[in-house]
Parts: C-alpha cells; structure tokens; sequence
C-alpha cells in the first residue's frame, strides 16, 4: 500500500517483480477516480495499493534493465491505447484497454529478452496479466458483476505515449491477501513515445 522505505517486517516478505505499461499523469488520473471510488465505497485495500499501470508479465528474481540499446530500440516506439470497458479476469477488476495488438507485441518482445534462456517457474503471482488496468482484487466479494453495474466507465480515454516500468511489489501479510501490507518501488523505467511522422520534402 505504500511505496518503498525503511520497513521492518515481523515475516519474511514475498517479492514480485513485474513489467507494466504506466499511463501518463492525465490518464493516470482517471483511472485513480476509480480506484477511489472502490476504496471509499467498497473497503477495496487493493485498488489503493499499487499505483495505475496495465501489467505485463511477471519476471523470475534478478537485476533486469530496459535500457539496453537492442531491447530500447524494440520497445521505446509507443503504440496507441484506448480504455474500454470494465471486465473480471481470474476474480480481479480490470478496465480493459484496446491496442490493436500492441499489447501482445510488447509483452512477446519482453518475454524473448527478458526470460531468454530462463526455465519457466510455476509462480503464485498477486493476479493476472491481461490487457486492462488493473483495479482491484476481489478481497471479501463474491465477485464484481454488482459493482461494475454501479461504477461509470470514463472515456473513452485514448494515449500514445507512456512509460515501461519494473515494479518491485513486496507483501507481508498472508498468502491471497498481498494488499494488507504492500509496498512497492519502481527498479527501472523507460519513456515511449509515438513514433514522429517523417515529414517528405519536395
């Protein structure tokens, strides 16, 4: 629920480390609006425990930069985003986006040269990655068919430029519970931007 300091946890903490899409300062925004709203109407700790982002995938413990000149030149050109609609995926609350399949181009392209050579590891992650804004988990509801009824979908809001970033999330509280006591840090990060039309001289 917070982002990293000093803390001194009375368990050992668990550690995850993901690579997401982070929206600018404008569309960050209206998707906190939301997260708002499920805090203060529904008790939802998660959706105030991580800031706005569309997760990616999770990556095995290591030291990982985005940086690197064949990995940057593959990921650093951003492709169009635009919000849809509200939508469950595994129990958890997602504003769903569309990208025309710039989604899954990152997220292969991330795989290839991130996890290269690495052994696939059956982890318990804190939820999926699929292709929307992650809202919040489901905590004590059944599930959230009532509340999207009640939330009004924004937008539709439309960027073509934001930030890649690794979050390093550590909780210590119980197994399914990873929200109750959370912090978060970003390890590295990278700008996208729309590529620049090239402008034809006479």
């Amino acid at each position: 629920m917070e982002k990293a300091g000093n803390h001194s946890p009375l368990n050992q903490g668990r550690e995850h480390l993901l690579a997401a899409i982070i929206p600018p300062s404008n569309i960050s925004r209206q998707i906190d609006l939301i997260r708002e709203r499920l805090f203060s109407g529904y008790c939802l700790v998660s959706a105030a425990a991580l800031p706005p982002f569309i997760p990616l995938l999770f990556l095995p413990p290591g030291r990982y930069t985005l940086q690197e000149a064949q990995l940057k030149e593959k990921i650093s050109k951003a492709f169009p985003i635009t919000t849809g609609h509200y939508r469950e995926c595994q129990g958890n609350l997602f504003l769903a986006v569309d990208s025309n399949g710039g989604y899954d181009c990152l997220k292969q392209e991330l795989n290839n040269y991130l996890l290269a050579g690495a052994e696939e590891r059956a982890e318990e992650v804190p939820f999926p990655c699929t292709e929307g804004f992650f809202l919040a988990a489901p905590e004590r509801l059944a599930g959230f068919s009532k509340v999207i009824k009640n939330l009004r979908t924004p937008g539709p809001l439309h960027f073509s430029s934001y930030s890649l970033a690794l979050l390093k999330i550590e909780s210590y509280s119980n197994p399914g519970e990873w929200w109750q006591n959370s912090r978060w840090e970003e390890t590295a990060y990278l700008k996208c931007r729309k590529p620049s039309k090239k402008v034809l001289k006479p």
